[in-house]
């Protein structure tokens, strides 16, 4: 399955580290994934979000505190909807990368 993962880093919750271990988690159960800060190595970066997102089976959505409010992760999520792509809010917490299930 290919996995694209939205995420802040503009609140110091997630990471590079934590992205290197999100990616290698992921990668080990066998998805391919993309992560724009680890992936995108593309001269028209924000073309490059898009066509990955569109072209993946689901998002994983990193809950973090700013999340919310970051354009990026809105356009993405709104990109994701219109264009019928699962996303899965999962938290990363004590090097666990879990699905987060809201009340």
């Amino acid at each position: 399955m290919k996995v694209f993962v939205s995420y802040t880093m503009r609140d110091g919750y997630i990471t590079p580290t934590v992205l290197r271990m999100i990616e290698r988690i992921l990668i080990n159960e066998g998805h391919s994934v993309f992560i724009d800060y680890l992936n995108n190595d593309s001269e028209k970066k924000q073309e490059r979000v898009i066509r990955e997102l569109k072209s993946s089976d689901q998002v994983i959505l990193l809950i973090s505190p700013l999340v919310k409010k970051s354009q990026w992760v809105n356009k993405e999520l709104v990109c994701a909807n219109k264009h019928h792509i699962k996303v899965v809010p999962y938290i990363f917490r004590d090097n666990i990368l879990k699905q987060h299930h809201y009340a």
